[in-house]
């Protein structure tokens, strides 16, 4: 599962596997943006999160029921995957529904 960080240290961890975890600020399903991302926001919400995950639409036929509907602003998260630093954001993008747990 690799490293545990909170989300306000995630931007150390860039460039490593870890799991981040925090509380979920909001979800956000973007359809009409380019990759159909869905933003799972954590600490504050857009647009100054603390950390994010982000779903990409072709990876969201793999949720169910879909990320909106099963994750829950206030709700706690852990994220496990590659921290990437994205307009001076911590962030890890998301293919498999077992990346996320409630934590």
């Amino acid at each position: 599962m690799g490293e545990c960080v909170p989300t306000a240290e995630a931007a150390a961890a860039a460039g490593r596997w870890v799991t981040v975890c925090g509380n979920l600020a909001e979800v956000t399903y973007r359809p009409g943006t380019a990759g159909q991302p869905t933003f799972l926001n954590f600490g504050r919400p857009y647009p100054n999160p603390t950390f994010v995950a982000v779903i990409w639409g072709e990876a969201r036929p793999r949720f169910d029921p879909v990320p909106e509907a099963r994750f829950r602003p206030g709700q706690r998260l852990c994220v496990s995957g590659q921290v990437e630093v994205y307009r001076g954001t911590p962030q890890v993008v998301i293919t498999d529904p077992a990346q996320l747990r409630p934590c």
